[in-house]
């Protein structure tokens, strides 16, 4: 078994517990019409400030070309949610705080993660190490959830499909192992340690959302996550 599928099977064992809950709140927002294209919206929020992170790692005098791919995809990701969320809402929509749902969380999904990388490598760190890590362990997280997605988008009947979307963060996976090899940078330790503290940042973003959108209209599955921390499976 190559290095991809296995870490892939491992990180989907570790947030079993994790996904009926994100399963429960995807179709709420899904089936929701005054919600669902609050939530696209925001995904398109996430993706971009995904594609600044790539952007404010680079050089303009550096960047190469798998990097300025990842960058063109992310920003793909970006227009399609928010092409769905303007279709969905009949209007243009932007980035202000009123048309996001959770933007602070979202934000410091990012931010925060970012800044455990920083302090694992040292602030004076190759910035490409800590952009690959960095891309490796959200995608992860980005595979994972958009699976469960695809799966609300198709029982809402909402028009799109997040197939070549997942085709592209699946190639991501396999890009980023492949260039911290070949920089003699990967680490299985790291990677476990990174898993760590994203797993409870996701689980701190959805809980925002519930908490903006209210206990009533999505409440806690019975399963829902005592422990935000990740154990190998």
């Amino acid at each position: 078994m190559t290095e991809i599928p296995r870490l892939i099977e491992e990180f989907n064992r570790s947030n079993e517990d994790l996904r009926d809950w994100t399963g429960q709140i995807f179709r709420g927002l899904c089936s929701d019409a005054e919600h669902r294209w609050l939530f696209f919206n925001t995904l398109s929020y996430m993706e971009h400030i995904g594609s600044y992170k790539i952007m404010a790692t680079q050089l303009a005098n550096v960047i190469d070309y798998p990097t300025l791919k990842h960058l063109n995809e992310e920003t793909g990701h970006a227009v399609l949610f928010k092409r769905h969320a303007e279709r969905l809402k009949g209007a243009g929509v932007d980035y202000s705080e009123t048309v996001l749902i959770a933007p602070a969380s979202a934000r410091a999904y990012f931010g925060r993660l970012e800044a455990a990388m920083v302090g694992e490598f040292g602030r004076h760190a190759n910035y490409r190490t800590i952009y690959l890590y960095m891309s490796l362990i959200v995608e992860f997280r980005a595979v994972w959830a958009y699976q469960i997605l695809e799966r609300c988008i198709a029982a809402e009947q909402l028009g799109f499909s997040l197939d070549k979307l997942l085709a592209e963060e699946q190639g991501h996976l396999n890009s980023m192992v492949r260039r911290l090899n070949d920089d003699e940078q990967f680490s299985e330790i790291r990677v476990h340690q990174f898993w760590s503290r994203e797993r409870k940042l996701y689980v701190r973003l959805m809980n925002a959302i519930e908490k903006q959108l209210g206990c009533k209209a999505y409440k806690r599955a019975s399963n829902h996550p005592d422990s935000l921390a990740y154990s190998p499976a």
